[in-house]
């Protein structure tokens, strides 16, 4: 899986690349993606490969994630 990603006032573009079928993402050291922010929760969100090929986040911290133009609050997900 391949994972782009922007930091916070950085226009460059990070790429991860996981053998995984699941990421975590957060601010902890023990995360796949760790983003060192006092925006971003310890766990902040997991990222699933699902068997048809397509995405899906969970927003398991605190914080809200946008994923394009939605706002997850936590517990919430999108494919």
């Amino acid at each position: 899986m391949k994972i782009w990603y922007n930091r916070i006032n950085d226009s460059r573009r990070t790429v991860l690349e996981v053998d995984a079928d699941e990421i975590s993402i957060g601010r902890d050291a023990t995360n796949t993606v760790v983003l060192p922010s006092p925006l971003v929760s310890r766990r902040h969100a997991m990222v699933q490969l699902l068997e048809d090929g397509r995405l899906r986040l969970e927003n398991v911290g605190l914080n809200s994630c946008v994923v394009g133009d939605e706002e997850l609050l936590g517990g919430q997900s999108a494919v």
